[in-house]
């Protein structure tokens, strides 16, 4: 894909954003596994970038989201991105972030997010906006925000697409991490498998996928579930993330 080819690169090395396709299921790699696959301004940007492009190509049945290495999915927002910013690059960090967010959400193409390790924040975000998500036993979810004196504005409406109001409000309100399988008993994610089987091969819905007429997988996901107007409101305040323990 060009956008692989033209895009920054990390500090080490390789592209942000990675895409490969396996027939007609495109997997979109968040590709910065030495900061838990942070999610940057320029990341945020390639994301969009990648969904659209995936999106109007007519081979493309289906997307799998997920992040590179073994520790996590996406730890949110890049805290070095906007720790002791003022708040115009603040609020174009946080912004971009919702861009990904709402273009998982209006695109055509289902999307699915391939969790494992930590999902935290924006990268809870991403989760929640997928049509569905696998997620391994190992992976962690939490609106840390809290903790830094902030509230998860930006991913809040995606939270409560997928989860009762009541859990998303303590989630919200208490950053406390849980489970995959909490994830799942809540609406999160729609299945836990064994070990990170899910963040390295292929799953029974991407394969699946592969073998869904094209016009039908567009259409239908999208009538019921995303209204054109999808909008997260989150552009009327800021929030952050916090890092993992091991970061």
């Amino acid at each position: 894909m060009s956008a692989a080819h033209t895009q920054p690169s990390r500090a080490s090395g390789g592209p942000l954003v990675v895409v490969r396709r396996e027939a007609r299921v495109a997997w979109l790699v968040i590709n910065r596994p030495e900061v838990h696959n942070a999610l940057s301004t320029a990341t945020n940007h390639l994301l969009r970038a990648s969904l659209e492009e995936l999106d109007a190509d007519p081979g493309v049945g289906c997307i799998v989201i997920r992040g590179a290495g073994e520790r996590s999915f996406s730890a949110g927002a890049d805290l070095r991105e906007v720790t002791g910013k003022p708040g115009e690059q603040l609020q174009t960090e946080f912004d971009s972030i919702v861009d990904s967010i709402e273009t998982i959400r209006t695109i055509g193409t289902p999307v699915i997010a391939v969790v494992h390790g930590y999902a935290f924040g924006g990268g809870l975000g991403l989760v929640a906006a997928a049509d569905m998500a696998i997620a391994s036993e190992d992976a962690l979810f939490a609106t840390p925000e809290i903790t830094l004196g902030r509230f998860p504005l930006i991913i809040s409406a995606a939270i409560l697409r997928s989860v009762p109001e009541k859990k998303a409000f303590e989630m919200a309100f208490t950053g406390r991490r849980f489970t995959a399988a909490e994830a799942r008993d809540m609406g999160l994610v729609n299945t836990v498998v064994p070990g990170r089987t899910c963040g390295t091969t292929p799953a029974v819905w991407p394969t699946r996928s592969r073998r869904t007429a094209p016009p039908c997988s567009g259409w239908a996901s999208r009538p019921c579930t995303r209204p054109r107007t999808w909008s997260s409101g989150s552009r009327f305040g800021t929030c952050g993330t916090s890092s993992p323990s091991t970061r």
